[in-house]
């Protein structure tokens, strides 16, 4: 889902107007990368947690070359899912799993299932050749 689809959504649901939920979900975007920018999580319960992870300095090494490269020290924006957010989502994958075992075993079912010839109809059998006598 892109932004303007996430605006519709917001819109929608809260019987703002687009532009006005699109300044709400701007507005909320900001503070949040201000927050973290300043190195103060941001806890949204059920959903999760927004915070400033910090990387040290270290090294690694040039694919290309097997040299030696120093990765500079910097801080990094993270994010935790919360328990409720990580429970719809594994509800919602194991409900397409189960619909999609349950189309797998209907075509499964109506493969394995000879095709029935179609009846002949009256009028169809009155233009078939008559059948041969042993």
């Amino acid at each position: 889902m892109y932004k303007h689809a996430l605006i519709d959504a917001l819109a929608a649901k809260t019987e703002l107007t687009k532009a006005d939920a699109a300044k709400l979900l701007d507005a909320l975007l900001e503070t949040i990368v201000e927050r973290v920018a300043a190195d103060e999580p941001v806890v949204l319960v059920g959903f999760g947690t927004f915070k400033s992870a910090h990387r040290p300095q270290g090294v690694g090494r040039n694919p290309g070359t097997g040299e030696p490269l120093t990765i500079k020290e910097t801080s990094l924006p993270k994010f935790a899912p919360g328990s409720t957010f990580k429970g719809a989502v594994a509800e919602a994958f194991l409900k397409r799993q189960a619909e999609k075992a349950a189309a797998e075993r209907a075509e499964a079912e109506k493969a394995a299932k000879p095709a029935k010839a179609p009846r002949a109809k009256k009028s169809d059998a009155a233009e078939a050749p008559p059948k041969k006598k042993k």
